[in-house]
């Protein structure tokens, strides 16, 4: 994540391109907060910082295409505290 790379992967039988900020576990289960840069080929209506459960994510393959980081989080927030795996820098 340091480098942001954008990672491809099916969600919800959708081909998705995320940019992600965070990989962090909750409740023994990994989750990745992360912006949805393109779904099945076209940008969303709108961008955000979604949640996603990693076990959800199908085919997941990092790609060469970089992010820029349009959000703002707080990567010490106590949600992630003690419980992150990797983030932005």
């Amino acid at each position: 994540i340091p480098t942001r790379p954008c990672v491809r992967s099916i969600n919800n039988k959708k081909d998705v391109i995320l940019a992600p900020y965070i990989v962090y576990m909750r409740n023994d289960e990994l989750f990745m907060r992360a912006v949805t840069i393109e779904h099945d080929s076209r940008p969303p209506r709108e961008p955000k910082l979604g949640t996603f459960k990693l076990v959800g994510l199908g085919e997941v393959s990092a790609t060469t295409r970089r992010f820029v980081q349009q959000f703002h989080y707080d990567p010490g927030d106590a949600q992630y505290a003690g419980k992150t795996i990797c983030s932005l820098i």
